[in-house]
């Protein structure tokens, strides 16, 4: 298997207008509506709205197969007895800490 473009992945403008994600070296995807052009766009606020808020959510790619991976590093590191599930709270508070940070990148509020 391909390894992605590492991130950090960014939602920004991109030369035509229409929203992009990047890295710091690459273009990761264009986005766009089949068949519009951005002057097709004027007075659709709420396609070019959906169109910044899925470039935002595919920028959040990485940080979430990051807080998926840390997910699995709590489960292997954590401690069971009969149906519970022990994690030490450190562990937690800063998964809970990476995973806030990643939602707040994907609805775009950091």
């Amino acid at each position: 298997m391909s390894k992605h473009t590492p991130g950090p992945w960014v939602a920004t403008k991109g030369k035509l207008g229409f929203p992009i994600v990047a890295s710091e070296q690459y273009e990761v995807a264009s986005l766009s509506f089949c068949g519009e052009n951005l002057g097709s766009l004027r007075g659709k606020a709420d396609k070019r709205a959906e169109m910044i808020a899925n470039a935002r959510l595919i920028a959040a790619a990485p940080d979430t197969l990051e807080m998926c991976k840390r997910f699995e590093t709590l489960d292997k590191n954590a401690s069971r007895a009969g149906n519970r599930v022990f994690i030490d709270v450190r562990d937690w508070d800063a998964f809970m800490s990476y995973n806030r940070a990643a939602i707040a990148k994907a609805e775009g509020r950091s």
